[in-house]
């Protein structure tokens, strides 16, 4: 177990995020992309201070980043400027993730978020996987996969049937309906999760892929992204729909309602509004990035949100001095906290541009002109081979930042921009979907287990999401090919 960091070590490794987020915040407004320099320097502080704290996953991650870039320097294969660009990388992934961490902190105290979660782990038998998977995508685009625990604890509130019930029980088909009931309604939250990977400029997939695009624009491929989701939404709920487990499970009775309606999905539908309406905003008027335009939003939603919620119990005055006081303690207790998953996407982020940077540019288009493949077959491809890299251990960004690095780019290809983005979102949601390394599968796992039918990240991801990640892997395939078409979707870029 990691010892304790200090108040005084915790204190500077939250200021040094903080520092982070700022200087890549006043590189996007325009400031000098020297800055850089600076974030990446705050960002290996806080990595020097945590690293006591971090899991071996995280370290490891560190490490190769280190192995690749060290000798790559220093045979000269990777120039300042390749450097800065792949500190600024990393920076920026863990500038989004902290912003978005800020909103995950209103989301969690908030009533509001609880009621209309435990309206939706209420419903009806025949509504209860698509009020879920329903509730895991919204939830999702504020909370990340943040809502898994969230609505992890709800689901496991009203299946306790399935842990209570010992081995003699009067009723044991009882306690096995329980147990079926909370398998389903963890796949439908995780499902429903996964999918705003796909499109959601909340996300860190969307920040990496169109780093990685920077010729495209998240507007243009929308639609494509957006239509993928759905897709990806109607297989979960056509694969739960025809399963035997649910064909052949008796119903269970509807449990008693606590009140509430569909209603309460509005403010939190005008949340996730405010944030991509402010995005957009700041996109057009500044004419920076959308995926930095939310950034930018998000805190100070995430602080108006936080003051609304003060205020049932205070005066403007003291809800101010409140939130202050929070976002101080957030800056100070939580940051810190975020080491592992920092170190996971932002090393990968990094180790994905340096090896854009050493691969020689002609090396994978020649190998592409030898094979004589079509370029929409190419990323046809790139679904599977991200899900077998999941299943060897590699994370969605690492996973999707390799490819993005040895694949050339669009016009190179010549396909459609907007193709290689839908390959790499889908790609990047079958991977959470399935790997059971990921964040997403194992917290998904441990809400599904119960003491009457016990699960493991293994059988959850791979084994019991294997005809769901194969259908949609599928489904991912066909689109990218039907984007291939001519007069189908715009031209390359």
């Amino acid at each position: 177990m990691s010892p304790p960091m200090s108040g005084g070590r915790k204190t500077v490794a939250g200021l040094s995020l903080l520092m982070v987020v700022a200087l890549t915040l006043a590189m996007e407004l325009g400031a000098p992309k020297n800055l850089t320099w600076g974030s990446g320097g705050a960002l290996i502080v806080f990595w020097v201070l945590v690293w006591p704290a971090m899991g071996r996953s995280a370290r490891g991650m560190i490490a190769v980043a280190l192995a690749l870039a060290v000798p790559a320097v220093a045979f000269n294969r990777l120039d300042v400027i390749d450097l800065r660009d792949a500190l600024g990388r990393s920076g920026f992934i863990a500038a989004l993730f902290t912003c978005f961490g800020v909103l995950r902190e209103a989301a969690l105290t908030s009533e509001l978020v609880r009621r209309t979660g435990r309206f939706l782990a209420r419903r009806p038998p025949g509504q209860r996987y698509g009020a879920l998977t329903m509730g895991g995508h919204l939830f999702g685009l504020i909370l990340n996969f943040g809502v898994i625990p969230l609505l992890g604890t709800l689901i496991v509130e009203g299946t306790r049937a399935a842990d209570t019930a010992p081995a003699g029980d009067a009723d044991p088909a009882r306690a096995r309906r329980a147990a079926t009931r909370r398998r389903r309604m963890a796949q439908a939250v995780h499902r429903g999760f996964v999918a705003t990977l796909i499109w959601s400029p909340l996300t860190v997939s969307m920040a990496v892929i169109f780093s990685a695009l920077p010729e495209i624009a998240w507007s243009a491929c929308a639609p494509w992204l957006v239509g993928v989701a759905g897709l990806f939404l109607l297989i979960g709920w056509g694969v739960d729909r025809f399963s035997p487990v649910r064909r052949t499970t008796a119903p269970v009775p509807p449990e008693p309602d606590e009140g509430g309606s569909w209603s309460l999905l509005v403010p939190v539908v005008g949340v996730i509004a405010l944030i991509f309406a402010g995005g957009v905003a700041l996109e057009e008027g500044l004419g920076i990035r959308l995926v930095a335009g939310v950034m930018l939003v998000s805190p100070l939603v995430a602080a108006g949100w936080i003051v609304l919620q003060v205020l049932r119990r205070r005066s403007v005055g003291g809800a101010l001095s409140e939130t202050g006081a929070r976002l101080l303690t957030h800056v100070r207790e939580t940051f810190p906290t975020y080491h592992t998953e920092l170190a996971v996407v932002a090393a990968s982020a990094f180790i994905g541009l340096v090896v854009a940077a050493v691969l020689p540019p002609e090396a994978v288009p020649a190998l592409l002109a030898w094979l004589g493949w079509p370029s929409w077959l190419v990323l046809a491809m790139v679904p599977w081979l991200a899900v077998a890299g999941g299943q060897a251990g590699m994370s969605p960004v690492l996973s999707i930042s390799l490819l993005a690095a040895a694949l050339p780019g669009p016009a190179t290809l010549g396909v459609p921009g907007a193709m290689m983005a839908v390959a790499y979102g889908g790609s990047w949601a079958l991977v959470a979907a399935s790997s059971p390394f990921t964040a997403s599968v194992l917290t998904s796992a441990r809400v599904a287990s119960s003491a009457t039918w016990s699960t493991t990240p293994v059988r959850f991801g791979l084994r019991e999401n294997a005809l769901f990640t194969g259908l949609c892997a599928l489904a991912l395939s066909a689109v990218v090919a039907l984007m291939a078409l001519p007069g189908v979707v715009g031209g390359p870029g």
